[in-house]
């Protein structure tokens, strides 16, 4: 799940330069709008859920989730089975965390820019035709990261 998440984020940021490459300015603002709230509930999860914590441990939790990096970390934390600090004044658990960034993830990234690349999709084939392999291709990782999200999260 871990890779596929990352192969769909790298996707997303790939079919965003074709969006703009391509004139569809519609689509690039749509998949940046999408990605963006993503990025900023990552964020805003990594301070609210760390703010009783020491400055040193928000800001790197927020470094963390800026440079989409969350759900790796969570991942690991989660599978290496970390647990909250006694000192720790976090609301949260790192199972709690993983399931929270994964719905982030499912509900602000790969279910929009799925419906989006379909949407997108469609339109190419109508215009002219000529579907490029990465948007066929990304399309497939978005909608194979939301599936996995949705069964991971049972």
């Amino acid at each position: 799940i871990l890779v596929i998440s990352q192969v769909d984020l790298v996707t997303d940021l790939l079919m965003l330069v074709q969006y703009s490459n391509d004139g569809r300015t519609w689509a690039f603002a749509a998949s940046a709008c999408f990605l963006g709230l993503g990025w900023a509930m990552h964020v805003a999860v990594a301070w609210v859920f760390n703010a009783g914590r020491s400055a040193k441990v928000i800001a790197q939790e927020v470094l963390i989730a800026a440079t989409f990096l969350a759900p790796v970390v969570g991942t690991y934390r989660f599978v290496v089975g970390a647990e909250v600090d006694e000192d720790s004044a976090s609301l949260m658990a790192p199972v709690m965390m993983y399931a929270t960034v994964k719905v982030i993830e499912l509900i602000f990234e790969s279910i929009p820019e799925s419906v989006l690349q379909v949407a997108v999709l469609l339109q190419t084939e109508a215009d002219d035709g000529a579907v490029s392999g990465l948007s066929v291709a990304s399309f497939v990782v978005s909608l194979l990261a939301a599936g996995l999200l949705m069964a991971d999260l049972n």
